[in-house]
């Protein structure tokens, strides 16, 4: 279980990589911390996206009502 957890977060860091470094330099003492958070970010951005589905799929796809 534990493998499969750092596989993981090494996936998600590697995402998270490029991001970060538009932020700081990769050589810098706090990469790792702008990466972690960036990854956080991105986290929680997924889960909200999975919890309001149905809405932005109604407010996006739905029948809109004419004023007319």
């Amino acid at each position: 279980m534990e493998t499969i957890m750092n596989w993981l977060i090494a996936l998600l860091y590697a995402i998270c990589s490029p991001i970060a470094s538009l932020f700081v330099d990769k050589n810098s003492l706090n990469f790792e911390l702008v990466q972690m958070a960036v990854a956080i970010i991105l986290i929680a951005s997924v889960v909200m996206l999975i919890a309001y589905r149905q809405q932005l799929v109604s407010f996006f796809f739905g029948k809109r009502h004419s004023a007319t």
